[in-house]
């Protein structure tokens, strides 16, 4: 079914379940929230596709699965943050989604694929955060992620173009086993303070940041052939193969070592 005006709410702990094959849209653009997720409601959300709103999907105090979703050409594809008291309660996990073209035409800036702030949680593995403002855009303190085996390529639609960034004090995140190309100004940026452990990446296109807290490891160059960039299909796939992080929770489902990007980890479709 289409909704034409959003928009879907789960508002407490009891709203469990799951939502799918929905396509949400507006017909005006910049307005609400497709999907918002608040107050411990932890659903399923996957296999829908939501277009033209100010948010995808809203998530507060909430660990949603947020699954196999086609956010295109909202202001912010996810928008994360959590209170103080409940920081350490929700983790959702985003997995296996195309977020696209994420930007405000009227005034670009801060806009981003997926836009965390204070004390915000999340799981990010298997994305494809494409042609946004910014590709992942964390701006509040205490903030904490794992970022895996994600393409982000292509965030170069306003004037930072950069595929992560974090301004946020005492924050803490974990980058490996991403494709990082043509984010122009940087792959990676920290300008707050915490620690970025950015290892077994692919990074071509831009560059990262010199900042002290931003420690790196490990990091390749191979540059992504794709077959278009409308779904962003890797042609040399093989130049990835086992270069990912050795440890074996990253492993690809067969057991071998993980393969850089969306291919490669336990989350691989």
């Amino acid at each position: 079914p289409l909704f034409s005006r959003g928009i879907i709410v789960f508002d407490n702990g009891s709203d469990g379940g799951s939502i799918s094959g929905f396509e949400v849209s507006h017909t005006t653009w910049n307005i609400g929230s497709g999907i918002i997720c608040k107050n411990g409601a932890n659903v399923h959300i996957f296999a829908n596709k939501i277009w033209s709103h100010n948010t995808g999907i809203m998530v507060y105090d909430s660990a949603p699965y947020i699954e196999n979703n086609t956010l295109l050409e909202n202001t912010y594809g996810i928008y994360l943050q959590n209170s103080l008291v409940n920081s350490a309660n929700y983790v959702p996990l985003i997995v296996n989604n195309k977020i696209i073209r994420s930007r405000d035409p009227l005034s670009p800036g801060e806009m981003a694929g997926i836009y965390a702030y204070d004390y915000a949680r999340g799981n990010i593995y298997n994305n494809y955060l494409c042609q946004n403002e910014r590709g992942i855009n964390c701006l509040g303190d205490n903030v904490s992620m794992s970022i895996v085996n994600n393409i982000i390529a292509d965030n170069n639609n306003d004037s930072s173009r950069i595929g992560f960034i974090t301004w946020g004090l005492d924050c803490s995140y974990n980058i490996f086993n991403n494709i990082f190309s043509n984010n122009e100004n940087y792959a990676i940026r920290s300008g707050g303070t915490g620690v970025i452990n950015a290892f077994y990446n692919s990074i071509t296109g831009s560059t990262i940041s010199t900042d002290p807290a931003v420690v790196v490891s490990e990091n390749i160059s191979v540059v992504p052939v794709f077959i278009n960039t409308e779904n962003y299909q890797l042609v040399n796939r093989a130049s990835y193969a086992g270069f990912g992080h050795p440890a074996v929770q990253y492993n690809n489902k067969d057991g071998s070592r993980n393969e850089i990007g969306v291919y490669g980890g336990p989350y691989a479709q």
